[in-house]
């Protein structure tokens, strides 16, 4: 992943109050035809960022990162 695409959705995101504290998102009116991207990478910035990191694994076969939810191995 670049890092430029999480600081390039965060640029035209907005902050706003969720109710559980403020939290960036991406507008149509600010990120035109890039939105679906600008959420996902606030979306991937956000997981990255919080106690759910803990469930991002790396596949010892093809070195792809995925989410693991599973009780297979430990963290």
């Amino acid at each position: 992943m670049r890092a430029h695409w999480i600081a390039d959705a965060r640029s035209r995101a907005v902050l706003s109050d969720a109710g559980s504290g403020l939290d960036w998102r991406a507008t149509a009116e600010r990120s035109g035809a890039a939105l679906i991207s600008d959420r996902l990478a606030l979306a991937v910035d956000d997981h990255l960022r919080g106690p759910a990191i803990e469930t991002v694994r790396e596949c010892e076969r093809c070195s792809w990162l995925f989410l693991s939810g599973g009780r297979g191995r430990p963290p």
